[in-house]
């Protein structure tokens, strides 16, 4: 309890300053909170498969969202009509893959300030890649995995479904304490800066 309440402070102030949490989850215990929660929180989110290179070779994998993206607005604005049918169909499948690998992050225009984990042993690529780019990582802490790959860790059972979901509605309020506080500061009036003559 003593470590959850430490991440979920992590988590609210991340959100009240407006700073960017990814949540990674991609275990069957996992994948479908993971998803949820971010989606409500309006964050990025892996819950399929953690891509090699999503924070160590952001430019690359920023332009292949841009291509996805762009992908997405032809086929809604019917541009993709000019082709054959051929073509046509291969661009849909196309868009089916694109979607499962760049679906959650399409959003993720800069590196993360934080990135949260809900199954370390099935995303340790991704702890690792947060490492090396000086990413805070929260995260669930099981009796399987590393614990020196999270910085602010959660020691609980990351495979029963109940379990996560009853540790993640808790981080989820935190979460949105955060954001509460961030539309506060923003509404606050401004201090008007000093007009020196001159």
């Amino acid at each position: 309890i003593e470590y959850l309440k430490k991440a979920a402070e992590v988590l609210k102030n991340t959100f009240a300053n407006k700073g960017t949490v990814l949540f990674v989850g991609t275990s069957p215990a996992s994948k479908n909170i993971i998803k949820k929660t971010a989606e409500k929180l309006e964050s990025p989110y892996v819950s399929e498969r953690w891509l090699g290179g999503t924070l160590t070779n952001f430019k690359t994998i920023t332009g292949r969202i841009n291509y996805f993206k762009k992908l997405k607005e032809d086929k809604k604005s019917g541009k993709l009509e000019k082709y054959t049918k051929k073509e046509q169909l291969d661009k849909a499948k196309e868009l089916v893959k694109l979607e499962k690998l760049f679906g959650g992050i399409e959003t993720l225009d800069k590196l993360p300030s934080i990135i949260f984990i809900a199954d370390l042993s099935e995303n340790e690529y991704a702890a690792r890649e947060a490492r090396q780019k000086k990413i805070p990582v929260v995260g669930f802490l099981n009796t399987d995995t590393d614990p020196t790959l999270i910085d602010h860790p959660i020691p609980g059972n990351d495979r029963n479904i109940t379990s996560v979901e009853l540790l993640m509605k808790y981080l989820e309020e935190a979460a949105n304490e955060g954001k509460k506080q961030a539309l506060i500061k923003k509404e606050e009036p401004k201090p008007k800066a000093d007009n020196p003559k001159g």
